[in-house]
């Protein structure tokens, strides 16, 4: 919103603000008439302190380009925190988050006493977290490799410990990539304001019943984001939810009885309520130009690079 419509980007400092929070009654407020006395009345009430534009946040930092209208969110600083808490600032970089080489599973767990005594000392934990912060704030190309990683955190081997160090050679190799937020219109800026990737919580039995129930999830978020956008009071168009598999578009918009769909939920159709109302309109996109493809296997480092210039996951 901020690189949109190119809004002032500041911080203010506000010491045990929560302190002061108590109440019992429900308090409405809005922005005061004179906006630029908006700090002179909070320093009233609270000891803050100016920090001026916005340059960093919880461990992101902010660069912008007024006259590109760009806003751009890296973790370098906390990167290199990262790669030097668990000595491996100096280890050589690879290019994808995740090799396809690698076969993380239960049988990869330590078989004899002495190598579950090893990798009891291993901060197997500690380097997940981390890792998994980066990917929370900015960096969205990690949520495959930190799903595979974070399944072991209990019964991890040498080769899960092997795969954790390939996600921070990666972050070594790609310290300064970011979100680059740009200034086009509501909707068709490109960029990944929220993701996830998780397993299905059924069993489908067919490619298309994946991609339905999949379309499922990816509707309830459009329709959060649609409902953010009306309560801006911003003018929007049809939301668009991309497929790559037309079978399952297809069943989107085909309110008949499927003998090979009769066994879904009831409830999963209200995504055909949903488009039949336009309020979300679901599109084919071509396999080669989906990102989705970062979030749910490992790539080659041509196809993940891509993936991420789709969705302006960018380096300097």
């Amino acid at each position: 919103m901020v690189a949109h419509f190119d809004m002032e980007l500041e911080q203010m400092d506000v010491k045990t603000t929560f302190l002061h929070g108590e109440l019992e009654e429900t308090i409405y407020m809005r922005q005061p008439e004179a906006i630029e006395d908006l700090k002179k009345q909070l320093k009233g009430k609270f000891e803050m302190k100016d920090l001026g534009h916005a340059l960093r946040m919880l461990e992101m930092e902010i660069s912008r380009d007024r006259k590109r209208k760009t806003l751009k969110f890296t973790q370098k600083g906390y990167v290199n925190k990262v790669l030097e808490r668990f000595s491996m600032s100096q280890a050589k970089p690879v290019s994808t988050p995740l090799a396809q080489h690698f076969k993380m599973t239960i049988e990869n767990s330590p078989k004899i006493k002495e190598e579950v005594k090893y990798m009891e000392e291993i901060p197997y934990a500690s380097v997940v977290g981390s890792i998994m912060y980066a990917m929370v704030c900015s960096r969205s190309d990690l949520v495959y490799a930190t799903s595979m990683i974070s399944r072991f955190m209990s019964s991890l081997g040498k080769e899960h410990w092997n795969v954790v160090k390939w996600v921070l050679r990666y972050l070594k190799g790609s310290i300064d990539v970011g979100i680059l937020y740009g200034g086009g219109a509501i909707g068709e800026l490109g960029v990944v304001v929220s993701w996830k990737a998780s397993l299905q919580f059924m069993v489908a039995l067919s490619s298309r019943e994946a991609k339905y129930v999949a379309l499922i999830e990816a509707m309830k978020e459009a329709l959060w984001v649609k409902g953010m956008i009306g309560e801006l009071e911003l003018a929007q168009k049809t939301l668009a939810v991309h497929c790559d598999n037309q079978s399952a578009i297809y069943l989107t918009k085909n309110t008949m009885f499927h003998e090979r769909m009769k066994h879904i939920d009831v409830k999963l159709h209200f995504l055909r309520d949903v488009v039949s109302k336009d309020e979300v309109v679901v599109e084919k996109i071509h396999t080669n130009d989906n990102p989705i493809d970062m979030l749910t296997k490992a790539l080659t480092t041509i196809k993940s690079k891509h993936c991420l210039s789709l969705i302006n996951i960018l380096s300097n």
